[in-house]
């Protein structure tokens, strides 16, 4: 566990007993791959918990997306759920009641909280929902 081995180490620092090892900066030069725009597109195949990093890790730039309605709609958050999904991967379940919109996912499902349509504001769910006069019976 990463508490515990911080504990452990500054514990060590405190007696006196770490022994530093230098690092060979050049090894930790590697920049990450420049992201286009194409690599934020979810592949709804995949589990929940990889399309859940996903989002996270691509939000707010250049924003994990997929579509629906054939228009482009970025994902900013999601949450993990339980709950089983009827239907393929891609398949959403709102409600509009509720505020919540449900995605099946290759393995599990997400909750997507924050959202925004091509042209329109970035919106939490609830109100994307209370706005969006598309279909929902749709595969995204």
């Amino acid at each position: 566990d990463g508490a515990e081995l911080v504990v452990e180490t500054v514990r060590q620092l405190a007696e006196g007993s770490l022994t530093p090892q230098p690092q060979n900066p050049a090894a930790y030069r590697h920049p990450a791959p420049k992201l286009f725009k194409e690599d934020g597109r979810l592949d709804w195949q995949q589990p929940a918990a990889a399309l859940y990093n996903r989002i996270r890790g691509l939000s707010p730039y250049p924003a994990a997306w997929t579509t629906l309605d054939d228009q482009p709609l970025k994902l900013f958050r999601a949450e993990r759920v339980e709950e089983t999904i009827p239907g393929p991967p891609g398949a959403l379940l709102a409600d509009l009641r509720e505020g919540t919109l449900l995605v099946a996912c290759g393995e599990g499902a997400l909750a997507l909280t924050e959202l925004q349509l091509a042209g329109k504001k970035r919106l939490p769910v609830a109100d994307f929902l209370r706005g969006y006069k598309g279909p929902l019976d749709v595969l995204i």
